[in-house]
């Protein structure tokens, strides 16, 4: 069995050996495993626990946690803007009564954020940030709006939900930028630190 990692052959007796050089090194280090490659295809990551030296070629790539925590950080700063144009266009559909489009809409509003804090919230803990102070706190903090949206609609008062949507959750979401900015500094220099 041949076993590469980040590119790299192990070095080893047999397959056994060099499977065992690959976990130690996972272990040991602090690399996250990212792509998993057997024989030539691609394989989920969950595979890593059923390798045996019947595989004949492994491939791992792996990544650092700072590596993980910047990429995610990227991935949610590319995709707030987006969040809040809809949540804007949202207001504008709903000014000129086209409501079940505005609804549509406002659906998937609801689910970008819930992806977004289900990416930024397991960050916390990476950068030593308190739930307090962290992801989980702005989610908190976002309930009341949520709630105060759900009655505006509740009651079909659509001048209120589109202003709330204008004037609270777009500013809101401008805010979620500059924390993005700011996690991703603190991310850098926690890694910086370490060495990873």
């Amino acid at each position: 069995m041949n076993v590469i990692l980040d590119g790299v052959a192990l070095e080893g007796a047999n397959g056994v050996e060099r499977l065992n050089t690959l976990k130690a090194r996972l272990k040991a280090g602090h690399r996250i495993p990212a792509r998993l490659k057997v024989d030539g295809y691609e394989a989920g990551l969950e595979r890593l626990n059923g390798l045996n030296d019947s595989d004949s070629t492994v491939e791992l790539e792996t990544r650092t946690l700072s590596e993980v925590a910047a990429n995610a950080y990227a991935e949610a700063e590319d995709y707030l803007p987006r969040l809040e144009a809809a949540v804007e266009r949202c207001s504008d559909i709903l000014v000129v009564g086209k409501i079940r489009e505005a609804m549509d809409t406002i659906a998937g509003v609801c689910r970008g954020v819930s992806w977004l804090f289900g990416l930024l919230e397991p960050l916390d803990a990476l950068v030593g940030r308190s739930a307090a102070a962290g992801w989980s706190a702005e989610a908190e903090e976002l309930k009341p709006l949520l709630l105060a949206t759900e009655d505006a609609i509740a009651q079909q008062d659509w001048i209120l939900v589109s202003d709330q949507l204008r004037y609270e959750w777009a500013p809101r979401l401008r805010g979620w930028k500059e924390s993005l900015s700011r996690a991703g500094a603190e991310t850098a220099q926690l890694a910086a630190k370490a060495g990873r």
